[in-house]
C-alpha cells in the first residue's frame, strides 16, 4: 500500500543565497561575457533545526538555471561555474529533498555587469510532507497497540513512536499535526499520555508538559485531541474533563507557557453533552468538530490570544451531513456519523466523516471528505467527495465500494497537488453462504484528494500499513482441511490440520471423545478428553493455538463451568461459541447451553447455563448426535421418544445471543431425518451438521458391518433449508445424497465406491465444496461371506450449488473406526495322540510346524481325564478357522466341541490360536442314537450349519445355531440319504456350494466282492444328489481254506478340505500281508497316501480328478505313509497328517521288523502338488503298529 504522509506541517523560512560573481572579460560596445559561479554559503552544510532550516549537502540539492527560452543552462548540487552575457535572464531554482519532505526556492535574475548576487528564498514551509505510517503490533479490544513511523520521499522509514496504546482507557488513535515548518506534534499513551514535538525528519525535539495545565479548578485534566496553527504554530489542546481549551506557544526554544482556560460550553453551540472529536487551525481561525444528540457541527472561532488570556468567538456553525438516512429500512436505524479528522488551509476547510454500522440486521461502513470555504466568518460547503453510491439508500448492508470511502480516520499528508487520508477500513462482501453480507477482511488504503480539483483516488498497492484497526475476516473463500486418525492399539485420536501449502500440523494427539467445530475464518475449535481431563482449544486456520481461549487460557478449567459438557457448536457467522449437554430428567429432559461471544478484543467469558426442555431421549444416558449455529439459529440432530417410537429429528432453536447475560434458547422447528434403511435394528446416525446462509446439512450414516448375514454402511448427505420457522428437506438433492439405491432391500451390501459409506463429519470447505470424511469400511465377498477387508477412508466432497457428492481423495487420513483387513485364517497344526493314563480319549495340542512333542497335560489343547469326556480323532474346521472336534460321554453319546480361532497374541504373530480357556457356550450335544464318523461345518453366507455323517441310519443330519454354538437343533426338515447299509461315510466337507461325502460302498454281490470309493456331492438346499466322482475300487479277498499266505487292500477316503472354492481329498492305501499262525494273523504292513485336487465346488465333479499326489510306501527305507486327516487351515497351502507304518515279519518273535513313521507334509497350492514339505510330526496321531509280545503277528491300531 502506498506510503503514509504526515498529517499537518508548518516549516520555518531559510534564506539560500547564491552568489553569481562575473567577471568582465572585456566590454566592446557596451557587451561583453563573464563567469558566473554558484556556490552555496560557502559549501556548508546545515541540519534541520527548531527552525526549519533542512540539511543541504551534494546529497540532496539540486540547482537548476535556465534560460529565458526555457533551455537549460547549467545543473549541479552545491557548486556551478558557467559564462553569461550581460543582460541575459535567467531563472534559478532550488530543491532540496529530505526523509521530512521537499523545500524549494525560485528566483528570475538579469545578468549585470560587475558581480551578482542572488538571493533565492528557500520556502521554510515545504510543499510536500512525509506521510506518518501506522501499524498494529497488538489488536486488542481493551489494550492494542500501534507503532508509527515517518515516510518521506526517500525510501528509509523513520520511527516516531513504537508501542503506542490506543482503545479501552486510551485514545482511540494518535492526534497528529503539523507547524508551519513542517514539525511534527503528536498526542499518544504509553504508560502515561504525551504530547511530543518531533523536528520535520522525525527526530524527538521536545516534550511538552501537560501537568502544567492542571490547576485548582481543573485539577485532573484529560486532553483527548489537539491542533497547531499551520501559520501561527499556537498549539491547542483540548480537555475532556473540563470542557476547557488551552493555548500554548512558545516563548523561547522547548519553552512553553500555557493559555489560562477557555470554557468551551461558553459557545453559543457548544452543548454540554457535547465532545470535540477533531479540531483545526490556520491563521488565527479555529475550527472545532463537535458532537452530541446524534449530530455533528462544525464550529469556527475567530481565535484571540493575548499574554495568557485566550478568547474564542464563534463565527458560525454549519451541521455536518449525516451519511446515511436516520432510517434505513431496518429496525433500530443507521448509526450516528462522526467527524474523524479536520484540516484547514488559506482555501478551506475539509472534514472526514464515517459511519458504520455492524448487527444481525446492518453491516456498513461508508464515509466521505466535505469541503467547506471560509470567508468573513462564513461557512459554505463546496462539495462533498468519496461517499458510497448506495449510502442514501434504503439497503441496510452495503458491499465495499473500491471508489468510495470507508473509514477515513485522519489526514496523514499532504503535498503541493495533494491531500492525505488513511483510509482504515474493511471489506464488506456479500455472500449466499454467509447469509448475506460480512466483513472479508482489511482494506488498508490511502486516498489522495486533488486539491484544485478534489479529484479522489485510492491505493492499497503501495503501503503495508494496517492504521489503527484490524479486522478479521469472518469468511475465507476456502478453509484448511481438518484430518484426524485413531491409533489402533490405543485407540486415541490425532487431530491434524492440513494447511494451505500442504503441510500437515498436529493441533491434538492422544486424545478421546473429541468433538470439533469451525468457524468461518477456519479456525478449530476442539473440545476432547486427555488425561481424565475435559478441554476447550482453539487454533487458528494456519494451527496456531489461541492461548487466550478455553482451557489454553490461564485460570480457565471446564470442571468449574460444568463437567458434563459432551458437544460443542460454533456459530458459522458470528463466531460465538455453545457448549451443550443433554439429560434426561423423566419429568422435564432438557438441553443446558453455555456461550462465550465473539468479539472485536475477543471472546467473553461464558455465561451462566441457558436451558431448553427437549423431548426424553429413548436410550440412556440421554446424547446429541451433532450440532451446528448459524446466525443466531441452535440446529441439533438427536434421538427422541415420541409416544412408544424413537425418531432421529433436527431441531432449530433460536437464541438470544445479544449478551452473555441475555442469552437463551427457544425452539422454532423441528424435522425427521429420513432413515436410510427401514426393518434394521441398527438406527440411523446424524454425524455431522453444518449449518450457512443456505440451509442446514446433515450426514447421515447406518450400519451393520459386522453382521454375519446381510452387512452393509450406508451413507448420505441430506440438505435441508430453514426460512426461520421451518425446516423444510430438499429432496431435488441427486442421487439421493449419495446414498446406495440397493439400501432399499434387505440383503448384504458390498463396498461400492460410487456411494458413501460411513460419512463422519466435516472436515472444511473451499468456495461452492463442503468437504467431509468417509470413514468407510470395505464390505467383500471373500472366503464364502461378506467380510470386512479393511478401511476405505476418503475425503468426500458436496457442492452446494449442483448439490452433487463427488470424491476427493483417499487415505489421507484414518479418521475413528478401525476395520482390520480381513486375513484369511492361518492355524496353528493340529497335532494328537491316543493318552496314556489319566488322559482318556485323543490328547490334542498345537504346534508351529508339526514338530512339537505331547506337552503337559495342563499345556494341551485338550487332555481330558474324564470318563465322561472322550475326545476322538474326528475333527473339522469351518471357513473361519474354528476348531470343532467329536468327542463321546460314558454313554456313547456324541458331542461336538467348538474351539473359536483368535487372531494372534501380538502384531509379530503370523498364525492364529486358539485359547482352550473359551469353552463355554462350545459344547453341542449331538441327538442321541447317532453313530457319527464324520462332521462337517459351513459358516458361508452367515448361516451356521454342522453336518454329522450318521452310520447307524446312512443319513447326514445337519444342525443349525443362530447364535451361540451350543443352541445348535437338528434341522428337520434337512438329511442327505447316503444309501443302506453298503454305504459308509469316512469324511465330510462343506460349503456355499454343497456337501461333499466320502463314501465307501461294498457291493457283495460281484465275485469277488469289492469296494468303490467315491466323493458325492449334495445340494446345500434340501440335501438331494447333485453328482459325484470315482476314486477308485478294491476287491475284498476272501480268506484262504488252505492256510496260504494272502494280501488284501483297505483304502479310504480320510479326508476332505475345501480352499479357495476347490475340494481337495487324502486317501490311504493300506497293504496287509495276512499269514496264517493259529489262524490268520498280520505279518507285513504298509500303507501310502494320495492327494487328490477334485475341482471346483461351485461345478460338476469332475472324473477323473483334476490333479493327484502319490506318495508311496518306501521299502528301502522302511517307511509307510498314511494320509489321515487335514490339521490346519492356511492360506493357499495344505497341511496333511500322514499316520504311516512299514512293518515285516509280525509272526517271527524275532525277525519282526516294524516303524511307525508319523509326518506332517505340507503341500503349496500356488505351485503344483509335485513339491512337498515333510517333517517328522511331534505326534503318534490315531494308529501305531505295534507286535504284541504275547501273541503272533502286528497289532494296527
Amino acid at each position: 500500500m502506498k506510503k503514509l504522509r504526515l498529517i499537518s506541517v508548518s516549516i520555518l523560512f531559510a534564506a539560500l543565497c547564491l552568489a553569481f560573481t562575473a567577471c568582465n572579460q572585456g566590454l566592446t560596445a557596451g557587451k561583453g561575457t563573464g563567469e558566473v559561479r554558484i556556490v552555496i554559503d560557502n559549501g556548508a552544510t546545515r541540519a534541520v533545526n527548531a527552525e526549519g532550516m533542512p540539511q543541504f549537502d551534494e546529497s540532496n540539492t539540486k540547482i537548476t538555471v535556465t534560460g529565458e527560452d526555457g533551455n537549460q543552462l547549467a545543473e549541479g548540487t552545491t557548486s556551478v561555474t558557467l559564462t553569461l552575457d550581460i543582460g541575459k535572464k535567467i531563472n534559478i531554482k532550488v530543491v532540496v529533498t529530505t526523509d521530512a519532505g521537499e523545500w524549494r526556492g525560485t528566483k528570475e535574475h538579469t545578468v549585470t555587469a560587475g558581480t551578482n548576487t542572488v538571493a533565492v528564498k528557500l520556502s521554510k514551509t515545504p510543499l510536500n510532507v512525509g506521510n506518518i505510517l501506522s501499524y498494529v503490533v497488538k489488536n486488542d479490544l481493551y489494550d492494542s497497540e500501534i507503532t508509527l513511523k515517518l515516510v518521506g520521499k526517500l525510501p528509509d522509514e523513520k520511527l516516531l513512536v513504537e508501542n503506542s496504546r490506543i482503545g479501552g482507557n486510551y485514545l482511540d488513535r494518535p492526534v497528529i499535526a503539523r507547524d508551519s515548518i513542517g514539525r511534527i506534534y503528536m498526542l499518544y499513551d504509553t504508560d502515561s499520555r504525551h504530547l511530543t514535538r518531533f523536528d520535520a525528519e522525525g527526530n524527538p525535539h521536545c516534550e511538552i508538559d501537560l501537568n502544567a495545565l492542571q490547576n485548582p479548578s481543573s485539577p485532573s485534566i484529560r486532553i483527548t485531541t489537539m491542533t497547531v496553527d499551520a501559520k501561527t504554530n499556537t498549539i491547542f489542546v483540548f480537555d475532556a474533563n473540563s470542557k476547557n481549551i488551552y493555548a500554548l506557544t512558545e516563548s523561547e526554544s522547548k519553552t512553553f507557557i500555557h493559555s489560562n482556560p477557555f470554557d468551551l460550553n461558553s459557545l453559543a453551540d457548544v452543548a454540554p453533552a457535547d465532545t470535540v472529536t477533531a479540531a483545526a487551525a490556520y491563521n488565527g481561525a479555529l475550527f472545532l468538530a463537535a458532537s452530541g444528540n446524534h449530530t455533528n457541527k462544525l464550529i469556527a472561532c475567530d481565535v484571540t490570544l493575548s499574554g495568557t488570556s485566550l478568547t474564542l468567538d464563534e463565527k458560525t456553525v454549519e451541521t455536518l451531513d449525516k451519511l446515511r438516512p436516520a432510517s434505513s429500512g431496518v429496525t433500530g436505524g443507521s448509526a450516528d456519523t462522526e467527524c474523524t479528522g479536520l484540516f484547514t488551509d488559506e482555501s478551506g476547510v475539509y472534514c472526514l466523516l464515517r459511519e458504520q454500522k455492524s448487527d444481525a440486521s446492518q453491516l456498513y461502513m461508508v464515509g466521505a471528505l466535505v469541503q467547506y470555504t471560509y470567508s468573513d466568518g462564513a461557512l459554505t460547503k463546496k462539495q462533498a467527495i468519496g461517499l458510497h453510491s448506495k449510502a442514501g439508500g434504503s439497503d441496510p448492508s452495503l458491499a465495499f465500494d473500491a471508489n468510495a470511502f470507508v473509514n477515513p480516520v485522519c489526514f496523514i499528508g499532504y503535498d503541493k497537488d495533494y491531500l492525505y487520508i488513511a483510509d482504515d477500513g474493511a471489506e464488506i462482501s456479500e455472500n449466499a453462504y454467509m447469509g448475506g453480507f460480512y466483513t472479508a477482511g482489511n482494506k488498508n488504503r490511502i486516498a489522495a484528494v486533488k486539491r484544485d480539483t478534489t479529484a479522489l483516488s485510492f491505493d492499497d498497492s503501495t503501503s503495508d500499513a494496517t492504521w489503527f484497526a484490524e479486522y478479521t475476516a469472518q469468511y475465507a473463500e476456502k478453509i484448511p482441511t481438518l484430518l484426524w486418525s485413531t491409533n489402533k492399539g490405543t485407540y486415541a485420536v490425532t487431530i491434524n490440520l492440513k494447511t494451505a501449502d500442504g503441510s500437515i500440523k498436529t493441533l491434538a494427539s492422544n486424545i478421546r471423545n473429541q468433538k470439533t467445530a469451525r468457524d468461518s475464518t477456519g479456525a478449530v475449535y476442539i473440545l476432547y478428553h486427555k488425561d481424565s481431563k475435559l478441554l476447550l482449544e482453539r487454533f487458528a486456520a494456519d494451527g496456531t493455538r489461541d492461548e487466550s481461549f478455553g482451557t489454553a487460557k490461564s485460570g480457565f478449567d471446564l470442571n468449574d463451568l460444568d463437567a458434563a459438557i459432551t458437544d460443542i457448536a460454533v456459530d458459522f457467522k458470528t463466531g460465538d461459541v455453545f457448549l451443550l449437554k443433554r439429560k434426561n430428567n423423566i419429568s422435564d429432559p432438557k438441553i443446558t447451553a453455555y456461550m462465550a461471544k465473539k468479539t472485536d478484543g475477543g471472546y467473553t467469558n461464558f455465561s451462566a447455563a441457558a436451558e431448553v426442555t427437549v423431548p426424553k431421549d429413548p436410550s440412556s444416558p440421554a446424547h446429541i448426535d451433532s450440532v451446528a449455529a448459524f446466525d443466531g439459529t441452535l440446529f441439533v440432530a438427536m434421538d427422541v421418544e415420541e409416544s412408544t417410537n424413537a425418531k432421529k429429528k433436527l431441531y432449530a432453536y433460536t437464541m438470544n445471543t445479544s449478551s452473555i447475560g441475555a442469552f437463551s434458547l427457544n425452539e422454532t422447528a423441528n424435522e425427521p431425518l429420513p432413515e436410510l434403511r427401514s426393518g434394521t435394528s441398527m438406527p440411523t446416525q446424524c454425524t455431522g451438521l453444518f449449518a450457512d446462509g443456505q440451509g442446514v446439512y446433515a450426514l447421515l450414516t447406518q450400519q451393520d458391518p459386522y453382521s454375519d448375514i446381510s452387512p452393509y454402511a450406508l451413507g448420505q448427505v441430506v440438505r435441508f433449508s430453514y426460512d426461520g420457522s421451518t425446516l423444510t428437506e430438499d429432496t431435488s438433492v441427486p442421487n439421493s445424497g449419495g446414498l446406495n439405491p440397493a439400501a432399499s432391500g434387505t440383503g448384504a451390501l458390498v463396498y461400492n465406491p460410487a456411494y458413501l459409506s460411513n460419512p463422519a463429519g466435516f472436515i472444511g470447505y473451499d468456495g461452492d465444496t463442503l468437504y467431509f470424511a468417509d470413514d468407510g469400511v470395505n464390505i467383500e465377498y471373500k472366503n464364502e461371506n461378506y467380510r470386512i477387508n479393511g478401511n476405505k477412508d476418503r475425503i468426500m466432497a458436496f457442492n452446494r450449488k449442483d448439490k452433487t457428492v463427488s470424491f476427493i481423495s483417499a487415505d489421507e487420513a484414518s479418521w475413528s473406526e478401525i476395520y482390520n483387513e480381513y486375513r484369511k485364517p492361518n492355524t496353528k497344526v493340529l497335532l494328537w495322540e491316543n493318552g496314556k493314563s489319566p488322559v482318556v480319549g485323543m490328547k490334542y495340542w498345537l504346534s508351529d510346524d508339526g514338530s512339537t512333542a505331547s506337552p503337559d497335560n495342563a499345556d494341551a489343547l485338550w487332555a481330558s481325564t474324564s470318563s465322561s469326556e472322550n475326545p476322538t480323532d474326528v475333527f473339522c474346521y469351518d471357513q473361519d478357522g474354528n476348531l470343532y472336534i467329536l468327542w463321546k460321554d460314558n454313554s456313547n453319546n456324541y458331542k461336538v466341541r467348538r474351539f473359536d480361532l483368535q487372531p494372534p497374541a501380538t502384531a509379530e504373530g503370523k498364525e492364529d490360536y486358539y485359547d482352550k480357556a473359551i469353552i463355554q457356550d462350545a459344547n453341542l450335544n449331538l441327538q442321541a442314537g447317532e453313530t457319527v464318523s464324520a462332521i462337517a461345518v459351513d459358516v458361508s453366507d452367515g448361516t451356521n450349519y454342522l453336518y454329522c455323517a450318521d452310520n447307524g441310519t446312512h443319513k447326514i443330519h445337519r444342525y443349525s445355531w443362530p447364535s451361540s454354538f451350543d443352541s445348535a437343533y437338528r434341522d428337520a426338515g434337512y438329511s442327505i440319504s447316503v444309501g443302506d447299509g453298503t454305504k459308509t461315510v469316512t469324511a465330510l466337507a462343506a460349503n456355499k456350494d454343497g456337501v461333499f461325502a466320502g463314501v465307501r460302498l461294498n457291493n457283495a454281490s460281484l465275485n469277488p466282492t469289492k469296494y468303490f470309493l467315491s466323493v458325492e456331492k449334495y445340494k446345500k438346499t434340501d440335501g438331494n444328489s447333485a453328482g459325484g466322482t470315482s476314486m477308485g475300487q478294491e476287491d475284498i479277498p476272501a480268506e484262504p481254506t488252505d492256510s496260504s499266505p494272502y494280501e488284501k487292500i483297505e483304502k479310504s477316503i480320510n479326508g476332505l478340505q475345501i480352499v479357495d472354492d476347490v475340494l481337495y481329498a487324502i486317501t490311504a492305501k493300506e497293504e496287509h500281508g495276512l499269514k496264517d499262525d493259529n489262524g490268520y494273523q498280520l505279518d507285513s504292513l504298509k500303507n501310502s497316501g494320495e492327494l487328490y485336487k477334485i475341482g471346483r465346488t461351485d461345478q460338476a465333479m469332475p472324473y477323473p480328478p483334476l490333479e493327484s499326489k502319490a506318495k508311496p510306501a518306501d521299502d528301502t527305507n522302511k517307511i509307510g505313509y498314511g494320509f489321515y486327516r487335514f490339521i490346519a487351515v492356511k492360506p493357499k497351502k495344505l497341511v496333511i497328517a500322514s499316520d504311516g507304518a512299514w512293518g515285516t515279519d509280525g509272526i517271527s518273535s524275532s525277525n519282526h521288523v516294524e516303524a511307525n513313521n508319523n509326518k506332517v507334509f505340507e503341500y503349496d497350492l500356488e505351485k503344483t502338488l509335485l513339491e512337498e514339505k515333510a517333517d517328522a510330526a511331534g505326534g503318534k496321531f490315531s494308529k501305531e503298529l505295534i507286535r504284541d509280545t504275547s501273541a503272533s503277528g502286528f497289532d494296527w491300531k
